[in-house]
């Protein structure tokens, strides 16, 4: 049952946006989604915020929520983050290249990580970078190349506690055509073990801190020769005594912690072990135990997907033969599930790394704020370094007015791989049928000249919907919480 597998990802995925999955400190992944703010729902996960005046822009879609999870780093650390495209498969490109802009990183340091609302004042910018003349690319084209990734060290000098830290994108290939700037955003929950008092000498609020009578908001990408640009927002910080509220410095984390019971965890979800028993009464009350956790799992389960799910949900079969047999249990009781943590390595500063006290590259653009008096234009040499990288840039380049034009987007077609075909429907049939939805994309059945098959082709026009197969019947409808969940629990093999 290949279709639920690859719809999952393919409705986050098929518009070549992104979003950000996954936090690596000191090159040790935290796992998918874990301590990370971040879509619950696949559908739009990872559509840009456009609205600077949304409470999106402070932490993105669903950014206002805690989630449970915190995780702990020192001062004098790096934290990566890692923007998906997909965001249940970090295999895929992270972006198309033709998003091109600055990237910053923010903190605000709040009194605890796992409640805070994450908007209004407190924010200050540890680092940016915009275009760098000297490669000719833009920092999101730096960080498509780094694997989707950016990387910046966080001041042992910073006082302790729990922070959120936000790493941003701006695409700006849609503001020539449609005056709409993309900003991709994210928030880490982390909480900073350090003896320091410093802090920022000010802070701004977002959403607040950026709007479209700046000249970023408003910065056409396609101009030749490129034109000076001045990076939104305010300036990167200078650590200062000075900040009374940052003089707090807490170096013991006491809430958002991973609980010591915890045997896998999913995202920001932690399974524990199921209750011990001897008798097949007994091994029922536990396997019903097991499968309610399970649920759990799924509901909570965020747009990174619930690979860890699947690997519980295992364990309550594999316990469900212990009371079939007779045996006492649980199943391998205690037994740690959790999956090897990824690493990548300590990662060399290509985006940020040790330069959080002044933008990441001397030729990197300025902020806002800063003396454009100083700030020369990207030269013609730089800008045709720029459209000498791939072709699909290129050919965006010549055409800005073909970008996120409904079915005929260029993007599709740069570096993403297309909607798969599926060859048999799921053998899954729900007991009732869902309600017609409103049509958001054209789905299409023909004959694979096999008497016993059919296979389904979808054209995606949108991202707006769901597409599902009913005893052979094809049906769309906006995708709710709870029927996504239903479908990757039974289909999702």
């Amino acid at each position: 049952m290949k279709y639920a597998a690859a719809t999952l990802a393919l409705v986050a995925g098929a518009t070549a946006h992104t979003v950000m999955s996954e936090i690596y400190i000191d090159g040790k992944g935290q796992g998918s989604g874990t301590c990370v703010r971040e879509p619950i729902n696949p559908v739009g996960a990872v559509d840009p915020v456009t609205d600077l005046g949304s409470s999106d822009m402070a932490c993105g879609k669903d950014g206002t929520k805690g989630v449970a999870r915190t995780c702990g780093m020192n001062g004098g650390q790096e934290i990566t983050f890692e923007y998906r495209q997909w965001p249940d498969d970090p295999s895929k490109q992270s972006l198309a290249w033709g998003h091109m802009g600055p990237c910053a990183v923010y903190l605000k340091k709040v009194e605890d990580a796992t409640t805070d609302g994450a908007t209004g004042d407190g924010w200050f910018k540890l680092w940016d970078e915009g275009y760098d003349e000297s490669s000719g690319k833009w920092c999101t084209q730096k960080m498509i190349e780094n694997k989707g990734r950016i990387s910046v060290t966080i001041p042992d000098s910073l006082a302790g506690g729990d922070y959120l830290v936000r790493p941003e994108l701006l695409a700006l290939h849609n503001i020539a055509v449609k005056n709409q700037p993309e900003y991709y955003l994210g928030c880490a929950q982390v909480h900073l073990s350090s003896s320091g008092s410093a802090g920022p000498e000010s802070t701004v609020s977002i959403p607040g801190y950026t709007s479209m009578s700046d000249s970023a908001n408003q910065y056409n990408a396609f101009d030749k020769p490129l034109k000076p640009f001045h990076i939104q927002g305010p300036k990167v910080f200078t650590p200062t005594n000075n900040n009374q509220y940052f003089s707090k410095s807490m170096t013991k984390q006491s809430t958002g912690l991973k609980p010591d019971n915890c045997i896998l965890t999913n995202a920001n979800w932690c399974g524990v072990e199921i209750p011990d028993y001897s008798d097949e009464e007994g091994c029922w009350k536990a396997d019903k135990d097991c499968w309610a956790q399970l649920d759990e799992c799924w509901d909570s389960a965020p747009s990174t997907g619930g690979a860890n799910c699947k690997i519980w949900e295992q364990k309550c079969k594999n316990n469900q033969g212990m009371c079939k047999s007779g045996g006492s249990g649980p199943y391998n009781k205690g037994q740690s599930l959790e999956p090897e943590a990824d690493y990548i390595g300590t990662p060399a500063a290509v985006n940020g790394g040790m330069d959080y006290g002044s933008s990441g590259s001397s030729n990197s653009g300025s902020n806002d704020n800063s003396d454009s008096s100083s700030e020369a234009a990207p030269s013609s040499t730089a800008a045709a370094k720029a459209s000498s990288s791939p072709d699909s840039y290129k050919q965006k380049a010549k055409a800005p007015a073909s970008y996120d034009q409904g079915s005929n987007n260029n993007e599709q077609s740069n570096n993403e791989e297309p909607a798969p075909q599926y060859t048999s429907a799921p053998e899954y049939k729900p007991a009732s049928s869902p309600k017609a939805p409103a049509t958001t994309m054209v789905t299409k059945a023909k004959d694979n000249q096999n008497n016993d098959n059919v296979v389904y082709e979808t054209v995606y026009q949108t991202v707006n919907a769901y597409t599902t197969v009913y005893d052979n019947a094809v049906v769309t409808e906006t995708a709710p919480a709870h029927y996504r969940r239903h479908l990757a629990r039974h289909l999702h093999n």
